[in-house]
């Protein structure tokens, strides 16, 4: 086009020329007057002859000129273009990502470096190739969805492309995108890919983790564990060497929980795992055993020991882990202390099989945590029976309440000093139809164990309060029945009104009932608030076995406490132990600094009478004075201390 436009220029200024010379006269004037002749031309133009051929070499001079220029500046764009052209094709050659473009009918018209590797194929030989001529059907039937989504949304896309390579499958995020000529039509189909393999592959490393390990300790969950301890006894089975399983539960764990809170909870647990990891690390005696520790669910911890020599490697261990975690943790600024029960389980002796060592280890945790705090035993087969009898008992205390199974005892609450009568506490029994009468020290643990002390103790204490009600109503003195009431009860949400429900239902005087917890009440958070409503509407309180769990003293003058109650623990050989003489005078003489009365339980002889009464103890239950008692028999009870009281008094 440029090229056109000289030329006409060039040549206009030529015929100008030669209209000057051939007329001599400026520009703009009529030369050509009328008349002229040819003669006259041709005179003129051998006048002007050589004039005319300076204009014409001028003008000659000029159009070359101008040519050279044109092919200059034609040499320096195709020169630019080709440089612009090689600088786009380095940056997209070395570019990391693949990068390819498609013409409106899928065929490849640009292909990367990058891409040449993936697609097995050179960006000469692709040229003018589509998908189903490079890959597979399958592949090519995604990528061609892809570029479809392209030209009929009109926008970029974004999905992820897997190529198969010599070190595997690469995964690639690849965007897709119109491309546009100058008029605004899309023209092509663009695409650039991101290889990020590394980083699915990561995540995929980090999902199974999470799959694998406990979120909150970082240690093998139960998943994990139980590979491992497949693994463990298949080489095991191989070798010949000996395994132990060790399954551990935190003791009062739920206490930590319900007094400090859930994120005081999980900070000790995290700490137990910590101190756990450090000893299994550290210590001299696993040292020479492959380990594997885990958590696998609440409070609950697993430990794997691997190429033992005999079972008493588990023995050593399980004392180290009792004695280590017997030590004070300190969460929340507070020191806590804990213990644990331990199940051990011995391959080859207890079980060829991953699930059977679990099983029977459990079943020895269980008798351990039947026996108290810090406990561990080793499997054995009459566990079995003893958890066939669990279950039973377990499935038989849902049928006693509805059939009537359960009664209440009351035993007599006998003022030291007086020997007067002051309460009666009930205390329930349960007369199975097959076995008999069953001990509450065996069922009130799997009551409370399996949520059933909710609605037996509910039982209990309507039954104590219409009872009361009724001995009232028969002419009776009045006095208080004392009912016992779980820490498992003091969780649910509605025992205030369960127990205002009682006390209204039978028509009773709330001063004339009172309520025995438990020192684990002190460890959940709305107890206080609990004891102090129940004050308010009259009703008393009884710290009951007081100095068997982990008594505070703060806790006495927080709580809303009328009497501490000492377990027959303190009482047995009381004439000797001094030690127990000595905890019972400072119980008394706390108890009577913060205007509560002190009472002792199991109470047999008149020596043991005798010696409580001279510490001070104002009250004693206990067989000296009487066993538990039927209701009807009740009564007759308080006739007879009535009129013995009367004939002391007398004799006095």
């Amino acid at each position: 086009m440029k090229t056109w436009k000289l030329l006409t220029l060039v040549g206009g200024i030529l015929l100008i020329l030669l209209l000057l010379i051939a007329g001599g006269q400026p520009v703009g004037e009529n030369v050509l007057e009328p008349g002229f002749d040819d003669n006259y031309v041709m005179e003129t133009l051998r006048e002007r002859w050589e004039d005319i051929v300076l204009a014409t070499s001028i003008a000659g001079v000029i159009a070359i000129f101008l040519a050279l220029r044109l092919v200059a500046e034609r040499t320096r764009n195709e020169k630019a273009l080709r440089e612009s052209e090689e600088r786009f094709r380095a940056v997209v050659d070395n570019s990391p990502t693949q990068i390819h473009i498609k013409d409106l009918e899928g065929r490849y018209i640009l292909i990367n470096r990058e891409a040449e590797k993936l697609f097995g194929i050179t960006d000469k030989e692709g040229r003018g190739k589509t998908s189903y001529d490079i890959f597979p059907k399958k592949m090519a039937d995604s990528f061609t969805a892809h570029d479809r989504a392209v030209l009929e949304t009109q926008q970029a896309i974004e999905e992820e492309e897997e190529f198969l390579l010599e070190e595997g499958v690469h995964t690639y995020l690849t965007v897709k995108f119109p491309i546009r000529d100058a008029a605004g039509d899309i023209a092509a189909i663009g695409a650039v890919g991101t290889d990020i393999t590394k980083r699915k592959r990561a995540e995929a490393a980090h999902i199974e983790y999470l799959a694998l390990h406990d979120s909150l300790t970082d240690l093998p969950n139960r998943f994990l564990f139980h590979d491992r301890l497949e693994t463990a006894v298949a080489q095991s089975v191989r070798s010949g060497n000996m395994l132990g399983l060790l399954f551990l539960d935190l003791d009062d764990f739920k206490d930590v929980n319900d007094t400090l809170g859930h994120d005081a909870g999980d900070a000790l647990l995290k700490a137990v795992a910590e101190r756990l990891k450090s000893y299994l690390r550290e210590s001299d005696t696993v040292g020479r055993h492959n380990t594997t520790l885990a958590r696998i669910g609440g409070d609950e911890f697993t430990i794997l020991l691997t190429n033992m020599a005999e079972p008493a490697g588990a023995a050593t261990v399980a004392e180290r882990i009792i004695d280590e975690l017997s030590r004070p943790f300190s969460i929340s600024g507070q020191e806590i202390q804990i213990g644990v029960c331990i199940g051990i389980s011995i391959y080859p002796s207890h079980g060829s099989m991953a699930e059977d060592l679990l099983k029977k280890a459990d079943l020895a945790l269980y008798r351990s945590k039947a026996e108290g705090r810090n406990r561990y035993h080793f499997y054995s087969e009459e566990m079995e029976t003893e958890i066939r009898a669990r279950k039973d008992l377990e499935r038989g205390l849902h049928k006693a309440l509805a059939e009537d199974q359960f009664s209440l005892v009351y035993q007599p609450q006998m003022d030291t000093h007086s020997g007067a009568m002051v309460g009666m506490e009930a205390l329930l029994r349960w007369d199975h139809p097959e076995r008999g009468p069953i001990s509450p020290v065996e069922f009130i643990p799997v009551a409370e164990a399996t949520g059933a002390i909710v609605p037996i103790g509910e039982w209990v204490l309507r039954q104590a309060c219409a009872q009361n009600k009724a001995w009232r109503d028969a002419g009776l003195p009045p006095f208080s029945v004392a009912v016992n009431l779980s820490a498992v009860q003091f969780r649910q949400d509605d025992l205030v009104a369960t127990v205002d429900a009682a006390v209204r239902d039978a028509g009773l005087d709330p001063a004339d009932l009172h309520l025995e917890i438990t020192e684990s009440v002190f460890m959940q958070e709305r107890g206080r608030e609990m004891l102090l409503d129940f004050r308010r509407r009259g009703i008393r309180i009884s710290l009951d076995d007081f100095g068997t769990g982990y008594s505070s003293l703060s806790y006495l003058t927080r709580f809303p406490i009328d009497k501490i109650k000492l377990d027959r623990s303190f009482v047995r050989d009381i004439a000797h132990d001094t030690s127990s003489a000595a905890i019972i005078k400072a119980v008394v003489n706390l108890g009577h600094s913060l205007s509560m009365r002190v009472n002792v339980e199991g109470v047999e002889t008149l020596e043991e009478m005798g010696i409580l009464k001279s510490y001070g103890v104002d009250e004693i239950q206990g067989f000296y004075y009487s066993r538990p008692l039927s209701a009807d028999a009740v009564p007759e009870f308080v006739a007879a201390n009535i009129a013995s009281s009367k004939h002391a008094a007398k004799s006095a």
